[in-house]
C-alpha cells in the first residue's frame, strides 16, 4: 500500500478545530481514504500538521452539479462539522509527483 504525506498549514480553515473536524467528516464519508495525523511541523515559521493518507489514483471525478446537492444535504446534517466553501476548487494533476495542500 502506497501512502502520501501531506503538510497542511490550515490556510483554508477558520481555526484548527475546524480543520480536525473536516478530517473527521472525511473519515466518515470516505473511510477508504481517511487521513491520519502523524505529526506537526513548521512551514515558513507557520504551524502545520502532517497528515497521511492512502494513495488513490483517480482518473475521473463527478462534476460539481452532481455532487453539490448531496454535499448541501450533508452540511445540514453535520452542522458544525461541515465546512463552508472558503476556497476555489482544487485541481490535482494525475502526473504530479508531489502534492502540497494548504
Amino acid at each position: 500500500m502506497v501512502e502520501v504525506v501531506k503538510v497542511n498549514t490550515g490556510t483554508y480553515h477558520g481555526n484548527w478545530l475546524e480543520f480536525f473536524n473536516r478530517l473527521l467528516c472525511h473519515a466518515i464519508l470516505f473511510p477508504a481514504t481517511k487521513y491520519f495525523t502523524i505529526g506537526f511541523t513548521k512551514v515558513d515559521e507557520t504551524f502545520a500538521v502532517l497528515i497521511q493518507q492512502q494513495f488513490a489514483l483517480l482518473t475521473e471525478g463527478a462534476p460539481r452539479s452532481i455532487v453539490e446537492p448531496d454535499l448541501l444535504a450533508l452540511l445540514q446534517w453535520f452542522g458544525s462539522c461541515a465546512l463552508p466553501n472558503r476556497h476555489e476548487e482544487h485541481l490535482i494533476s494525475c502526473t504530479a509527483s508531489v502534492i502540497k495542500e494548504q
